[in-house]
């Protein structure tokens, strides 16, 4: 079982480049929410670094906005005007006139005092979770038939699990073989490259959340090969964020079988219909009636066989 601990961040800040950066996210067609919900900031915010207004930024979230732009961290950074006092990120908002005294006390540390009395009346006010101060530990398995045959749809579960149970902002990424067809997505995906295969999601997830899809090899693919899936998914809550692989199955043979003939007897017995059921339920509202019905015929009838004329299978008492 594939498990992550959720890390904390740094507080050093670097130098960044708004026109790399820029350059880097259209080049690979992401959207500014997509990057935004990565990195853990809003949209606006990945647009004022695009367009250079905050030249300076937290190292945490320029390494996470590397990880996402798929570069190395250096590649997005601002080397030729690197200054020669130490960083500051730019705030959120520029200062009024209020924030100006002509006399008292240095700014400096007016600002201090202020920003020490905001911590400590959001920390007495910050409402209490049931899992707060727990280390959540995350989980992704996908669940696979083992084995499916050419033109035939099936359906390929992806389970989400955090405990202790919480909210977390994820994106999943699923690299689907080019041999195979993506036919629905639930919840329905945000991208689908159809020159890589990769499958993206992004959404909330809680103590237990299911992604999936119905996939069909194509009809040309030969008999005798597999299909190979791979995966990940990105958590972050709050400061905190982690990367985890999507374990469990991760090949699909092609042979001339039902997917739900799980022994490959060619027939489906009463403990492979009701292992297809609880698949079924989890994605119901990707309207598998098609595939719920099939299943049935077989299993009542008691058998099916593979027709090479009509490249599908017959159903036979």
């Amino acid at each position: 079982m594939n498990e992550e601990i959720l890390p904390g961040g740094s507080q050093a800040v670097v130098r960044i480049d708004g026109t790399k950066i820029r350059a880097l996210r259209e080049r690979k067609d992401l959207t500014q929410l997509y990057v935004a919900t990565v990195v853990g900031v809003t949209t606006d915010t990945i647009s004022r670094w695009e367009n250079r207004r905050y030249p300076t930024i937290k190292q945490e979230n320029a390494l996470k906005l590397a990880e996402v732009l798929d570069v190395e961290l250096a590649e997005i950074l601002d080397v030729e005007n690197e200054p020669d006092a130490p960083l500051a990120e730019e705030p959120e908002t520029a200062p009024g006139p209020a924030d100006v005294a002509p006399k008292g006390p240095p700014l400096l540390t007016i600002v201090v005092v202020a920003i020490s009395l905001l911590i400590g009346a959001a920390l007495l006010l910050k409402p209490k979770t049931v899992n707060e101060g727990a280390t959540p530990i995350i989980t992704a398995r996908r669940l696979l038939p083992s084995h499916v045959a050419p033109g035939q749809s099936f359906p390929v579960l992806i389970r989400i699990s955090v405990n202790p149970p919480g909210t977390y902002s994820m994106i999943v990424r699923e690299s689907v073989p080019l041999d195979c067809l993506v036919i629905k997505g639930l919840p329905s995906y945000a991208a689908l490259d159809e020159k890589s295969g990769e499958l993206k999601w992004i959404g909330k997830a809680t103590d237990a959340t299911i992604f999936a899809y119905l996939a069909r090899p194509k009809p040309s693919t030969a008999v005798g090969g597999q299909l190979t899936f791979a995966g990940a998914a990105t958590l972050k809550q709050g400061g905190e964020s982690a990367r985890i692989s999507i374990k469990g199955d991760d090949t699909v043979a092609l042979q001339q079988l039902h997917w739900a003939d799980d022994n490959g007897d060619h027939r489906i017995d009463d403990e492979e219909i009701l292992a297809v059921y609880d698949q079924l339920e989890a994605i119901a509202q990707l309207g598998v009636n098609e595939l719920q019905t099939d299943v049935e015929d077989i299993w009542a009838a008691g058998g099916y066989r593979w027709d090479e004329t009509t490249g599908g299978f017959v159903i036979v008492p």
